[in-house]
């Protein structure tokens, strides 16, 4: 089969990620992805064992992983419906939420659809033509090569096209409405590989750790409780209407189940993620969308007439008073285009016996006229699954000494730190 072509053609887990596309055209393969290998493993962490594997392949409900080209429409595999024009493939109703538990993750893929580049800056294979005769990129050979920013540091990594679906016929997974395009289906096969080579990985997870892995941008939890909340739909209108999407959001409804029967009161899901798609601020109401993309028809909020019920894109206003209500947490994504990144990968090590934790000091030369806008931590993410579960995250702080002189020698011991991070537990912080 596929799977053994690739190992006679010398593809191994000895091989690693960048050198594998060379071997692949060399050989002019098929790639099937030995890590996250297309059985009931890459579903379930327990695999065929797991109550919800299905084994007879009569069962409607048996899963078939079929390649792209199999179940997309026109059968020409595309990244993007439209390659020349982003903003016509790339928007946020264009992605629907599939079996994975996986709101906190396709809710932030849908609101940073708002600004398509960022959806795009995650593939490093491109469409090419129409033509399947004349097409050698990367999809040809079944492959595709993507990054993501992880633990803070961006990495390359390459997935197959072959996708669990219903025998002989469409994704479970994330998937297009229209079935015309894989940005949606590879953008979250890419974060299940990452996570553990499972589309289970994917259950329960931080929207704030989402936006910072497919952005590499900071993020910020607002808590609507607390939180002035006038200041943050003044803060939302400014960016969504004024400047660019400046700072993308997704909030969380009812997080830690503390209103009953909200479902059966307005139509919205307790602990279940929306993206944040706009902001009127002189009719004080606010839109939101369902990651399922389908759930609009049990809306019951003050707009609920206004929500097309045919469409069916997960797309409703709720009127600031409602959101409040109803809506616990905003996490907010600082997406300004201009950031010149630096980053830098770190080891804090433990002498067991002077008891005495190596802590190293970096130093960042800002040019003349610049000026840092963020400063930010981040630790492994421990959620996933090779990670040890007995681990937590340290509780690290930031200090920060400033030097006029770019020349100068920083003295911890003397010299008066500038600011810091405060400490925290958090997997990212800023």
């Amino acid at each position: 089969d596929e799977y053994n072509k690739c190992l006679k053609g010398g593809l191994n887990e000895t091989v690693a990620w960048d050198k594998m596309p060379a071997v692949i055209r060399s050989q002019n393969l098929l790639f099937v992805d030995g890590e996250f290998y297309p059985n009931n493993e890459a579903l379930y962490f327990k695999g065929d064992a797991d109550p919800n594997a299905i084994g007879d392949q009569n069962n409607d409900n048996y899963i078939q992983w079929r390649r792209a080209g199999d179940f997309i429409a026109g059968g020409f595999p595309r990244i993007f419906k439209n390659p020349g024009n982003l903003s016509q493939s790339v928007r946020p109703e264009y992605i629907r939420m599939g079996g994975a538990d996986d709101a906190w993750l396709i809710a932030v893929l849908s609101t940073c659809a708002l600004k398509p580049s960022i959806i795009a800056n995650l593939f490093l294979s491109a469409d090419g033509n129409n033509d399947a005769s004349n097409n050698r990129e990367d999809k040809m050979y079944g492959f595709y090569r993507m990054r993501l920013c992880v633990n803070g540091i961006w990495k390359d990594c390459i997935v197959d096209d072959l996708f669990p679906c219903r025998p002989y016929w469409l994704p479970v997974m994330a998937s297009a409405p229209d079935n015309d395009q894989l940005w949606p289906h590879l953008c979250e096969k890419l974060v299940a590989k990452i996570r553990g080579n499972c589309y289970e990985a994917l259950h329960g997870g931080s929207p704030s750790a989402a936006f910072a892995d497919i952005t590499g941008c900071p993020t910020e939890e607002y808590d609507l409780r607390t939180y002035d909340t006038d200041l943050l739909f003044e803060k939302l209108h400014t960016s969504y209407n004024v400047n660019n999407y400046n700072m993308l959001a997704v909030a969380v409804c009812n997080a830690q189940h503390e209103l009953d029967n909200v479902e059966q009161r307005i139509g919205l899901i307790s602990g279940h993620t929306y993206s944040v798609l706009g902001i009127d601020l002189g009719a004080e109401k606010i839109q939101v969308r369902d990651p399922f993309g389908r759930n609009e028809n049990k809306f019951g909020g003050q707009y609920a007439t206004q929500v097309s019920k045919s469409q069916q894109t997960g797309v409703m206003w709720l009127s600031f008073a409602e959101f409040v209500e109803y809506f616990t947490n905003v996490v907010v994504c600082y997406s300004e285009n201009a950031y010149k990144e630096a980053r830098q990968t770190i080891d804090l090590s433990f002498d067991s016996d002077k008891q005495q934790v190596s802590v190293p000091i970096l130093k960042l030369t800002v040019p003349n006229g610049g000026n840092v806008e963020y400063l930010g931590l981040a630790q492994k993410d421990l959620s996933v699954r090779s990670q040890n579960p007995n681990r937590s995250h340290l509780d690290l702080c930031l200090f920060v000494f400033k030097a006029n002189d770019a020349q100068a020698s920083l003295d911890v011991a003397k010299h008066e730190p500038h600011g810091y991070i405060p400490m925290s537990t958090q997997r990212n912080k800023f």
